[in-house]
């Protein structure tokens, strides 16, 4: 919806003007947000499609994908931790709770009834077997 909106930013802004709806224009830093989230949350977006499409079993790819998401909130964490403007940091915070809502449906892979299954498919899957497990992800390496 948010890259919708971006795509058809002229005519709101024209909209706005043309009923004199200035509260509900947004100004250049306010689109500069919108275009932000939309890079914070594209990587959500780009899995959740190619999963949604596909037709082909993804079981063995739960554990990448995760790692990914991870990364990905990881770094934004670190480059928006340097900025001063008020809106990046509550763009920090927002993605604090983002983590800790990941990490929550993450761990519950350790408890749920079907969480082993994810190990096993990934270890079955000829690309990845164990070696996968072999990085410094889970050896822990390189953790602060």
């Amino acid at each position: 919806m948010l890259n919708r909106a971006r795509k058809l930013q002229p005519v709101f802004d024209q909209y706005c003007r043309t009923h004199s709806y200035t509260q509900f224009e947004l100004d250049q830093e306010d689109w500069r947000q919108v275009e932000y989230l939309l890079l914070l949350t594209k990587p959500f977006f780009d899995f959740t499609n190619v999963l949604s499409k596909t037709r082909d079993v993804t079981v063995h790819h739960v554990f990448s994908i995760y790692n990914r998401l991870f990364n990905h909130l990881d770094d934004a964490e670190s480059k928006l931790k340097r900025k001063a403007v008020p809106w990046k940091k509550r763009m920090l915070q927002a993605l604090g709770a983002a983590k800790r809502k990941l990490s929550k449906y993450y761990t519950a892979i350790d408890t749920a009834s079907y969480g082993k299954i994810y190990a096993i498919a990934t270890i079955l899957y000829p690309s990845k077997k164990l070696r996968y497990f072999d990085s410094t992800d889970w050896r822990g390496e390189g953790i602060d």
